[in-house]
């Protein structure tokens, strides 16, 4: 993926004492499956990001910068029934005083539709849940914002929440759905957007000035003690 454009695909790490992550064995089945066969999605990579607000948002900057991927697809794991493709992301505990969401940057019709042609329950959704989840998802969302400043950021970025539990066969077919759209979204020109953008509707929200993903200056800072 040095020579940028490829996908990346990101999970999480076990958490809680136990052993597995949901989201690490989706990630490397969509990998799989998107990388063979007719329509093959070159350049792809996949990651697993720590549990924790602010190490996830700067292990997933110094991955874009060093990858410079043109897609951000982000998974990780929940408790409820059936599949989550999140539309927002919002920035919790990293930036609690902005309170502007961050829209995201994917077809998010088309990835139902194909899930639903495959037989696995998904559906959108308005909260990814406020923990590490949710704010990485607003800060992948943030370093494509600052691709006004470069080329080296994505131009699609999306968050898909998988069931802790289940039988595999959902499982890939989920994985097949999303890896179909992979290989959809490479050939069509990526979306057109500013940071102020990522303001939502009815406030009065002003983005402060985005940086390009290669200035190491973009990447998140911890706040003072």
């Amino acid at each position: 993926m040095a020579a940028g454009g490829g996908v990346l695909v990101t999970a999480f790490e076990p958490f809680g004492g136990r052993r597995v992550n949901a989201s690490m064995a989706f990630a490397a089945d969509v990998v799989r499956r998107a990388g063979r066969g007719p329509g093959v999605v070159p350049r792809l990579g996949m990651a697993v990001l720590p549990v924790d607000h602010w190490r996830a948002a700067e292990v997933l900057a110094r991955l874009v910068v060093a990858r410079r991927p043109s897609t951000l697809v982000l998974t990780g794991e929940w408790s409820g029934p059936g599949w989550r493709l999140e539309t927002v992301g919002r920035p919790g505990v990293m930036v609690p005083w902005a309170g502007a969401v961050r829209r995201g940057r994917w077809p998010m019709g088309a990835t139902l539709r194909a899930a639903q042609a495959r037989g696995v329950s998904m559906r959108a959704s308005g909260a990814a849940g406020l923990y590490v989840c949710d704010t990485t998802y607003w800060a992948g969302l943030g370093l494509a914002a600052s691709r006004v400043g470069g080329p080296a950021c994505p131009a699609r970025v999306v968050f898909v929440h998988v069931p802790v539990l289940g039988p595999e066969a959902p499982r890939g077919a989920a994985a097949r759905a999303l890896a179909a759209i992979l290989r959809r979204v490479r050939r069509a020109p990526g979306p057109r957007f500013s940071g102020a953008a990522d303001a939502p509707r009815g406030r009065d929200f002003r983005a402060r000035p985005t940086r390009p993903c290669s200035d190491p200056s973009a990447r998140p800072t911890r706040p003072g003690p």
